[in-house]
């Protein structure tokens, strides 16, 4: 005999959980469910954080910096060293100890603009941060954030396609461990590191802008954020990177294609104003200035398209492996499918485009020859900054989709694509590009008798180094913490009457360059610019230089470069004084 009891009252339900993704009307979720589903969205995120952060873990001690190698030595060195962290420094110095953004830095080239010169990054994440922590902490944590934003940017692009959580989590490894983006992370280019893990925020707001599902408000929203983020890739110090990714952004013109394309274009139309004003606002305070001082420097007009063309290998395995190729060609059939049609031919023509930029010099040739800006830049293998942006995302879609055609046998579907992840999993994790070897400056600085001679000796004149005309590398890494000022430079915007620069023609005369042509007048020409002291690691014969000391030899395992702790010491005795030396 079956006993049917009625409940006396309804019975109670756990207390609800808001859940981001609960309908009006829908039954809220257990703690418990919301918990699971919580983990299940972004514990493959963290996950994929975790690896990363792994692989460049070295880069989380807060006193090294990356070793700056020497031609004796048997790794390459990092431009962190010798550009960025004395950029750095110098930002610092103007805001904190003279209240105002680094217009002019003291303490190279017989002082030079700073905030005008594209890649310094002045308003960007490192300058905050060495506000309050030590300039080498906060210019490699810096770099950290970067990766893990262009991470984060990466799996919310996928998941606004669609994706699932797990394959946009991939997506997010994908892009963190990509060849292109850590081969320049090892070697210290912010000026590509930091534009480039933007860019997929950018996307995203874009792809919301886009869509006609977005009202009036929300699309005007994704579109002043969107074009802010276009801003702050230039104030990162945004150069060639910049100038592909502003190609990829205007291929978003193919998202408007097909049902209703009249709407989609108008729509595209007013996101491509609304977020090219906020991206002019953004940048304008250093985009200005930089543009006329541009044509200052010997870039002024750009390069000729045989410089700009040069081939240089940077990235060791520039190209996706064929397993990538074939998961982002099924990624395209996918976003088809599913009704993203716009969105897949965008994704597809970046990817196109950033591979036959890179391989075939016609098509390279024919930007330099008709895009705004593109003769600035070089190196045709840059290109490849697109692929390592869009293909994450498209290589997710081909999982995802994959997973989807095969649902219906589930036993089957997990084996093959637990396989399929696995492979492509340990091909990203075996080509992803070791970190640099890391050395403490301090002890460098301490161990460098001669800068530490000179330091001891400052009194606001300038020093010079007699192989600074060598090319391989500055010595600023060493003597702007020790505050000394030197007539020479390591950058890539020098003024064209001012040194001999990587692009001159034959004959170009230059006032460093003359003053080692003419040894009768090499120190009177020193002199000009109030250079009390040259350093060489030779002894050296010119009028005018008297050896005043030598110092005991730094090994190059400890001092990189060799030339940044030669032994003899000069006094120029034709140096001329100065009644005041520009400060900031």
């Amino acid at each position: 005999m079956v006993i049917r009891v009625k409940a006396s009252g309804p019975r109670q339900a756990p207390h609800p959980v808001p859940s981001e993704s609960s309908a009006p009307g829908a039954q809220p979720q257990s703690p418990q469910a919301w918990a699971l589903s919580w983990a299940g969205s972004v514990g493959p995120l963290f996950a994929a954080l975790v690896a990363v952060s792994w692989h460049l873990r070295t880069f989380f001690d807060p006193w090294s910096l990356p070793a700056r190698g020497d031609p004796s030595l048997p790794f390459p060195g990092s431009d962190l060293t010798p550009v960025w962290f004395p950029w750095l420094l110098a930002t610092r110095d103007a805001i904190l100890h003279h209240g105002t953004l680094p217009f002019w830095n003291a303490f190279a080239n017989a002082g030079s603009p700073q905030f005008e010169v594209p890649e310094a990054g002045v308003l960007a994440l490192p300058t905050l941060l060495a506000l309050v922590l030590p300039a080498e902490a906060a210019i490699k944590w810096a770099m950290l954030a970067y990766v893990a934003i262009g991470m984060t940017g990466t799996r919310a692009l996928a998941r606004e396609l669609g994706v699932s959580s797990a394959a946009a989590a991939l997506a997010a490894f994908a892009f963190g461990s990509g060849t292109y983006l850590l081969d320049h992370f090892r070697a210290g280019h912010l000026a590509h590191l930091q534009p480039m893990t933007l860019a997929p925020w950018v996307l995203v707001h874009a792809a919301r802008a886009l869509t006609l599902r977005a009202g009036r408000e929300r699309w005007i929203r994704s579109a002043i954020c969107a074009g802010v983020l276009v801003g702050l890739q230039v104030l990162s110090g945004g150069t060639s990177v910049f100038v592909y990714c502003s190609l990829a952004y205007a291929l978003a013109a193919l998202a408007c294609l097909g049902p209703g394309i009249v709407p989609r274009l108008q729509r595209g139309l007013g996101v491509a104003a609304v977020a090219g004003a906020c991206a002019f606002a953004t940048a304008a305070p250093q985009l200005l200035p930089m543009l006329d001082y541009m044509e200052r420097t010997g870039r002024a007009g750009g390069l000729s398209l045989a410089d700009s063309s040069m081939a240089i290998a940077e990235v060791a395995h520039p190209l996706p492996t064929m397993l990538a190729a074939m998961l982002a060609i099924l990624g395209l059939g996918t976003l088809v499918v599913r009704k993203r049609g716009g969105m897949a031919l965008w994704l597809g023509a970046v990817v196109a485009l950033g591979l036959v930029a890179a391989t075939e010099p016609r098509a390279y040739a024919f930007l330099w020859e008709h895009v705004p800006g593109f003769r600035y830049q070089r190196i045709p293998e840059r290109a490849l900054v697109l692929v390592g942006i869009a293909m994450p995302v498209l290589v997710a879609a081909g999982l995802d989709g994959a997973w989807s055609l095969l649902a219906r046998w589930r036993p089957v579907a997990a084996l093959v694509l637990g396989a399929v992840t696995t492979a492509f999993v340990l091909q990203c994790w075996e080509l992803a590009p070791p970190t640099p070897p890391m050395a403490d400056p301090r002890i460098e600085r301490s161990s460098n008798a001669t800068m530490q001679w000179l330091a001891a000796r400052n009194d606001d004149s300038r020093m010079h180094v007699w192989e600074s005309t060598s090319r391989h590398w500055g010595v600023e890494h060493v003597t702007v913490p020790l505050g000394l000022r030197e007539i020479t430079s390591y950058t890539p915007s020098e003024h064209p009457d001012y040194l001999p620069g990587d692009f001159d023609q034959r004959g170009h005369r230059t006032f460093v360059g003359e003053s080692y042509r003419q040894p009768g007048a090499t120190a009177r020409l020193w002199g000009l610019l109030h250079v009390e002291h040259v350093v060489a690691s030779a002894a050296r014969s010119a009028p005018g230089l008297e050896l005043v000391a030598t110092t005991t030899p730094c090994p190059v395992a400890t001092c990189q470069p060799s030339k940044s702790a030669g032994p003899w010491i000069y006094a120029n005795r034709e140096a001329m004084p100065h009644a005041w030396v520009v400060p900031h």
